[in-house]
């Protein structure tokens, strides 16, 4: 049997905001369950493979056809089924369906709000469109209304300010609606909205800060806004507030200016750039308060040049001047890369890299087969040389980069010589085809693995199921991987190694002899068996839009994962084959309880899905309840001030972390891993290196009654409820590892 699905097609980059706008407006809730039983048996993975359509036009209220409007056909479980633009007379036709059922939404445009069939704000109201196999359903319109917009003038230090971005979210963070203000700092968003609440961030690409309406730092601080269609609301305002700048001057080692350098700061607080002028100036703005790293670098890899890195701190509105930088010549390696006979090798890649991954780049070589790697800072690097159609090897006649031969170089000299003579290697091609059919299987991602199972070569069946690796490999003894691919059709296949084995210890070697070629290494991939779910609020049925589903075997191994949906739907990545299976529902820091397929608590006791390929399971849901949160602050034991540098676990009775949560600047966390009611402790532990040098070293810190080292105090969490005050001050000591009861 040969299967014929559908999955995402590529969005063109010209309506890239269009189409996420589209995406993310009025995403709603999931379809009801009368309604996603339809589509049970038209729902899978794969791409572009059915013959049914939708088609319809879209009009305004007031008369009058609406183009390039986007119209997308979502299946139940929120995979997008397919999409078309409307034309200048306001029709659409969406190919290439499977039969099934379908939600189709309409995107909002200009001052219209979006909406889903047949006139609906949500996707759970939606009317499904049911679709036969190979047929044709039309007259799927739309009229859409007038929507609600928001309106404002954005100021910076009282003066208008042009070309800042406005964003809407709404209460799933979802972009919805957006803006750009013009030359009097007004902006005007579109599209138009259905009535809600929501909330407005403003970024500013110049010198001032950007900040959420009004006055806030983030989207939970933010104040909400709420709309009614049709009409502008006006008067949402801000004045943004001018950060803080580093100024100074790049020159080289005789004190000359240097023009067109590009300078960077980096800091945890954010980042900037600029680039200097014919005097060698720069000034980089809109920067926050903190500590930045600069860097300087030249725009062109044939410059010559080096800088060296400067700590700067920075406190807005002030600007940190006399930042000044130097440039030297760096180093230069060299060399030529030619075949056996000697015929210089052209457009190769060479990359250059040192030890600790600061430096890396990569240079071709010329039609005389030379390369030149410049501006690298004194140091130990190594070569790797990576052909099209040659064996790759790394300097000096080496396997791989991280065996090469350490070349040191002392700036500004050039280490000359570093060359390569390559060898034309093997290749391996074949065909894949369905199991059952005989068909071909197009876009089956094909690994050569070497004997420590890394990948060493790749390529992707054509249209007729044929593949051919590049002639890049060694003589020697290889397996051959055929990956479903979760992008494509092969999506609903098991991925298997030659010769039909399962795994990589039982797969047959594929033995290479170069430079020839080893072909007839086909396979015949079996059509497997995919998982379909949904993942709800135990308590309200609302979709729960973001989070992972992890598959086991029957031997407790992770073979694969699904994930949510912004309709709350999932499905495994690809095909399964006939066996039995436990599923895990992880949320995605959302506050809900993990759990295991149906409603247990761990993989033991965790109901087994039995699956008979090449038949699909549907119906593998889970509603997960909402757990206990635990908040507080962390400060230094001495000081009081915020610690913000390290990360909070806690830990659960059998010494199972179970939580995690990052520290704001403030000091302030909260742990949303959704924790059911108990006893756990809770520890804050710094990050590797804070405290280093003459600084003191702060310890993985338990919560405590006192400031003191001792027994951990635990903590009790009684779910749904905030565990609030769990403040905990950094002690200082020896590093020692997290300890675990």
């Amino acid at each position: 049997m040969f299967v014929r699905w559908r999955f995402v097609r590529s969005i063109p980059g010209g309506v890239a905001l269009c189409a996420l706008l589209g995406l993310t407006l009025l995403l709603g809730l999931l379809p009801t369950p009368q309604r996603a039983a339809a589509a049970a048996d038209g729902v899978s993975c794969a791409p572009d493979s059915g013959s049914a359509t939708i088609s319809g036009s879209v009009t305004a209220s007031g008369g009058g056809a609406l183009s390039n409007v986007l119209v997308t056909a979502w299946t139940v479980y929120g995979d997008r089924g397919g999409y078309d633009y409307t034309d200048a007379s306001g029709a659409y036709t969406i190919s290439g369906l499977i039969g099934g059922a379908y939600v189709v939404q309409f995107a909002g445009t200009g001052s219209y709000a979006g909406e889903w069939y047949s006139d609906q704000p949500t996707a759970q109201s939606a009317t499904a469109v049911n679709v036969p196999e190979g047929g044709a359903v039309s007259g799927i319109n739309a009229i859409l209304n007038q929507g609600a917009q928001f309106s404002g003038t954005v100021t910076g230090s009282g003066s208008p300010l042009s070309s800042v971005q406005v964003r809407v979210y709404d209460a799933n963070q979802q972009l919805v609606a957006s803006a750009s203000t013009n030359a009097s700092g007004v902006y005007l968003t579109t599209p138009g909205l259905p009535n809600g609440s929501y909330r407005i961030a403003f970024e500013d690409s110049g010198a001032h800060l950007g900040e959420w309406y009004n006055n806030r730092d983030s989207f939970a601080s933010a104040n909400a806004l709420s709309v009614t269609t049709p009409g502008v609301r006006n008067g949402i305002n801000a004045d943004l507030a001018r950060g803080g700048a580093i100024s100074g001057r790049v020159t080289d080692a005789g004190g000359a200016p240097l023009n067109g350098i590009f300078v960077i700061a980096s800091g945890a607080n954010g980042s900037g750039y600029a680039y200097t002028n014919p005097s060698g100036n720069y000034t980089i703005t809109g920067l926050r308060s903190g500590s930045y790293q600069i860097h300087s670098a030249p725009l062109s890899d044939n410059v010559n040049l080096v800088g060296s890195p400067r700590t700067v701190n920075v406190s807005a509105p002030l600007t940190t001047s006399g930042v000044d930088l130097t440039m030297a010549p760096g180093g230069t390696i060299s060399g030529r890369v030619t075949d056996t006979s000697g015929t210089p090798l052209n457009s190769l890649t060479v990359f250059v890299g040192n030890a600790d991954g600061s430096y890396q780049k990569y240079v071709s070589t010329n039609s005389s087969g030379v390369y030149s790697a410049t501006g690298l800072p004194s140091g130990r690097y190594r070569v790797y040389f990576r052909p099209s159609a040659y064996i790759p090897e790394a300097y000096n006649n080496r396997p791989n980069f991280a065996q090469a031969d350490p070349i040191n170089v002392v700036a500004p000299a050039t280490v000359t010589g570093i060359d390569a003579v390559l060898e034309r290697g093997g290749a391996i091609s074949g065909r894949v085809t369905d199991a059952t059919s005989g068909a071909p299987i197009e876009h089956v991602f094909v690994e050569v693995l070497d004997t420590n199972d890394q990948r060493v070569e790749s390529a992707f069946t054509r249209a007729d199921g044929t593949y051919r690796t590049a002639t890049t490999l060694p003589s020697g003894a290889y397996r051959v991987r055929f990956n479903a691919d979760e992008r494509f059709a092969s999506c609903a296949y098991v991925t298997a190694y030659y010769n039909g084995q399962a795994t990589f210890e039982t797969a047959d070697p594929v033995v290479v002899t170069a430079p020839t070629e080893r072909t007839n290494i086909n396979a015949q991939l079996q059509r497997g068996s995919l998982i379909f779910g949904r993942v709800t609020d135990a308590t309200s049925g609302a979709p729960i839009t973001r989070g992972w589903v992890h598959i086991y075997n029957a031997a407790g191994q992770h073979v694969m994962i699904g994930r949510l949906t912004f309709l709350g739907g999932w499905r495994s990545e690809t095909a399964l084959p006939s066996g039995a299976y436990r599923v895990h529902f992880q949320d995605d820091d959302q506050g809900y309880i993990d759990e295991w397929y149906a409603d247990q608590t761990s993989l033991d006791s965790a109901t087994p899905i039995v699956l008979n390929a090449p038949n699909d399971r549907y119906g593998i849901d889970a509603a997960l309840a909402r757990g206990g949160l635990i908040s507080g602050r962390v400060t230094g034991v001495d000081s009081g001030l915020p610690f913000s540098a390290g990360f909070v676990t806690v830990i659960n009775s059998t010494g199972g972390q179970v939580g995690f949560a990052s520290i704001n600047e403030d000091g302030t966390y909260t742990v949303r891993s959704g924790l059911p009611s108990g006893q756990y402790l809770v520890a804050v532990v710094p990050y590797e290196g804070e405290g280093a040098g003459d600084r003191p070293r702060y310890i993985t810190t338990y919560y405590r009654s006192a400031s003191t080292p001792g027994a951990p105090q635990p903590v009790t969490v009684t779910a749904p409820n905030t565990t609030p005050n769990i403040d905990i001050a950094m002690l200082y000591g020896q590093l020692l590892p997290l300890m675990q009861r």
